[in-house]
């Protein structure tokens, strides 16, 4: 995960996790981040009306959701990977 994607993660409320390891994914205030799982990131998401996350050998990730308040988001781009897909919806619906 990019440092930009970590801050624009943060930025939207994502729950930061201490790092007790090595690991770090973002170092804010001098304190360090593990990187968020994708169950972590899938469950940040909730609650979500509906949610896929599927594999297109000619697209790549493509992440969907739509909650309960009729919000939806959908994440599509080339190069992606789980994590980065579930992380960029999480963004869309906290921010837009």
């Amino acid at each position: 995960m990019t440092y930009e994607l970590a801050k624009q993660l943060k930025d939207a409320g994502f729950p930061l996790i201490h790092s007790s390891t090595k690991r770090c994914w973002l170092q804010l205030s001098r304190m360090d981040y593990d990187e968020p799982t994708l169950s972590e990131l899938i469950e940040a998401c909730q609650p979500l009306k509906e949610f896929s996350l599927i594999y297109d050998e000619k697209f790549g990730w493509e992440c969907r959701g739509v909650r309960y308040d009729g919000k939806m988001a959908n994440i599509a781009e080339s190069r992606l990977t789980p994590e980065t897909a579930v992380a960029k919806l999480y963004i869309a619906l906290k921010t837009k």
